[in-house]
């Protein structure tokens, strides 16, 4: 069973790296629980339940010119009984409507619940690290 929650856990992961590469809102929120919190880059400092995450999400995605070129690297998995975490450096590149050029690495960690047999996005943080001496994101790591 442990292997299989992973593979499911492994696959729910992909389908959102598909969502987001698409720009399929209905498929990416398809992977949270309709409580789901989010500690993400845009928007508030948190977005609590779907319809926030969505709004947000529509957003971010609005700004895009044609696909997002979206990477998951590095996932990792951890879980017991209907809790898991997964982790992940996530890169994001493309246009946006105004024509800048845009690519950035975001470390992503995500809290998965299983209920019912399904497992689903309960809490999700994304952060991008900083330059202590500037106080600016670095936007230029990468794994």
């Amino acid at each position: 069973m442990r292997d299989q929650d992973e593979k499911q856990i492994r696959k729910l992961c992909e389908h959102v790296a598909a969502a987001i590469r698409a720009r399929n809102l209905d498929q990416m929120m398809s992977a949270y629980a309709d409580d789901a919190l989010q500690f993400d880059v845009t928007g508030a400092l948190a977005q609590r339940g779907a319809a926030e995450i969505r709004a947000t999400t529509r957003a971010w995605f609005a700004n895009w010119e044609g696909p997002i070129d979206f990477e998951m690297r590095d996932l990792a998995i951890e879980h017991s009984g209907d809790l898991a975490f997964a982790h992940s450096f996530n890169r994001s590149a493309g246009t946006t409507k105004r024509g800048q050029k845009v690519e950035m690495w975001v470390r992503w960690t995500a809290c998965l619940h299983n209920e019912n047999g399904a497992w689903r996005v309960v809490h999700e943080h994304v952060s991008v690290p900083f330059d202590p001496e500037t106080m600016k994101p670095a936007l230029d790591l990468r794994p």
